[in-house]
């Protein structure tokens, strides 16, 4: 693979680490789909959160 686009984001709410990690996951999923772009590596580092989503 190869690096294509970055982006970076603010929020003022008051969250855990797992919920600014899912905000986060959310926030760039609908980023991403904005690129037409339908191989994407996700990569997380809480581990609740991964849980989560592949409990889904």
């Amino acid at each position: 693979g190869q690096f294509i686009a970055a982006t970076s984001g603010w929020c003022t709410a008051a969250m855990t680490a797992a919920e600014a990690e899912a905000w986060s996951l959310l926030k760039g999923l609908e980023w991403i789909t904005s690129f037409n772009h339908h191989h994407v590596i996700i990569e997380l580092d809480c581990q609740q959160v991964v849980n989560d989503v592949l409990a889904l």
